[in-house]
């Protein structure tokens, strides 16, 4: 059975439109950023962390206060962030087949948890803590010590280059999905184990392994 690791926001969770209201409406006005739309955010997709961040004209130090009120406000905002999809069936069918499913992500564990419990589906999933300080990669390398899972066994499952880049370091397998933050192209130049392009293809990896 395998062991699989899962980013939530745009992987799992469909919670774009909640973080780009959050922002405009909270976050530019407060710290003078540009706002963004939905037609912009697809030009930001394309960028690296550091050109989307000159882009809406965030300067490195404000990074750790806008990412502290981001977090309190999605949190009280976790009602409107729901799973994408398929998605919930898909933790049902992977739970019961035995697979250990994990989730890691620098959102918050109480939002995690809620929002899965809404779906009823949070007893198939173990939270792991937020990756904002250790990073993914440190966190996947602990998880393979602690389950004694060999990195064949071991997936993530993102949308972003680091959940990629992560697994790389990580020595373990990487699966790629197209729907959430990040655009195919670039996912696809960091070489990952597999990619999915929609929730049936997801589930056919999945399953398979």
């Amino acid at each position: 059975m395998a062991v699989i690791v899962f980013d939530f926001d745009g992987t799992l969770a469909d919670s774009q439109s909640v973080i780009l209201d959050i922002y405009n409406k909270s976050i530019s006005p407060k710290w003078n950023l540009r706002p963004v739309s939905h037609a912009d955010f697809k030009e930001l997709r394309l960028m690296s962390l550091r050109k989307g961040a000159r882009y809406i004209g965030l300067k490195p130090y404000q990074l750790p206060a806008i990412l502290a009120e981001g977090h309190r406000l999605i949190l009280a905002h976790t009602g409107d962030i729901k799973l994408f999809p398929k998605i919930p069936k898909l933790i049902e069918k992977l739970a019961g087949q035995g697979h250990k499913l994990y989730v890691l992500s620098t959102n918050s564990e109480s939002v995690i948890h809620q929002v899965l419990e809404s779906y009823n589906v949070a007893q198939h999933v173990h939270v792991l803590k937020s990756s904002r300080l250790l990073g993914k990669a440190t966190a996947l390398k602990k998880l393979l010590k602690d389950t004694n899972s060999k990195p064949d066994d071991m997936w993530m499952v993102g949308d972003e280059v680091r959940d990629i880049v992560a697994a790389h370091k990580a020595g373990v397998k990487s699966l790629a999905v197209t729907w959430g933050f990040q655009p195919s192209i670039l996912l696809e130049a960091q070489s990952p184990t597999a990619i999915a392009h929609n929730r049936i293809e997801l589930k056919t990896i999945l399953l398979g392994s």
